[in-house]
């Protein structure tokens, strides 16, 4: 079972306790989450020797060298962290939103080579024009990651954001994650990523940490504007 399991969510918004459908915490069995997690790995197993019948096919065929592989997704799964399975849309937990970014791009990439910092799904398409050699549309709001990639650029953002159905804007940089959790009024939440990996300890409501608060929430805001979010003047008056 994670670290994380057995979290009662005190402090934490409403709507995750009352979500029957994914916190299982007190109905489910430690076997049942067991099994879950078996399962779970299970499906990824299974996809990792799909993709390898895909690699050697492109070996075999000679497009090994000049063929971009991007293995990614779109959202995790809770997989019994916090209590919880399934793809929960109602939290802004790691589980979910840190998916794999893994590129292998001949004559960029380096077999084994890990990128710091962090990335957001919208970087991929200029990435991709990029590596193709094509110019990338001035409303693409994404940035390549070639510079990165290459080595040239040792940082790529310092703030990632995620709009999660509409209901709740996620926002983290390199040390903490801020949930600005708006469309139901419920609390927001703020984890410090670097002494509370884990997200148990809400901190949105800690006086020592409304600064954080405040610089994260003007955040969202500049997000939101700046990518033209067609809410976000109901955002912001939440």
């Amino acid at each position: 079972l994670p670290a994380n399991h057995r979290d009662p969510l005190d402090g934490k918004p409403q709507r995750q306790r009352n979500a029957r459908r994914n916190y299982m915490l007190g109905t489910w069995s430690d076997e049942q989450y067991l099994d879950y997690i078996r399962r779970y790995w299970g499906y990824c197993s299974y996809l990792d020797q799909q993709i390898g019948r895909v690699f050697s096919a492109l070996r075999e065929t000679g497009q090994w060298d000049n063929t971009i592989i991007v293995f990614t997704a779109d959202h995790g799964d809770m997989v019994g962290a916090h209590g919880m399975i399934f793809k929960l849309g109602f939290c802004g937990y790691e589980e979910l939103f840190r998916v794999p970014g893994i590129l292998r791009i001949p004559g960029v990439t380096r077999a084994g080579s890990r990128m710091p910092g962090l990335a957001s799904s919208v970087d991929l398409l200029p990435t991709l024009l990029a590596a193709g050699g094509m110019a990338v549309p001035p409303r693409v709001d994404g940035k390549s990651l070639l510079p990165v990639l290459s080595g040239k650029h040792s940082d790529h953002r310092d703030i990632v954001f995620s709009d999660s159905l509409g209901k709740s804007i996620v926002c983290r940089d390199a040390r903490f994650k801020f949930v600005l959790n708006w469309s139901m009024q419920d609390l927001d939440e703020l984890y410090d990523l670097q002494s509370d990996p884990g997200e148990l300890r809400n901190l949105a409501c800690a006086a020592e940490h409304e600064s954080t608060v405040k610089r994260l929430t003007a955040a969202i805001y500049g997000w939101l504007r700046a990518s033209g979010h067609p809410e976000v003047e109901q955002v912001i008056e939440r």
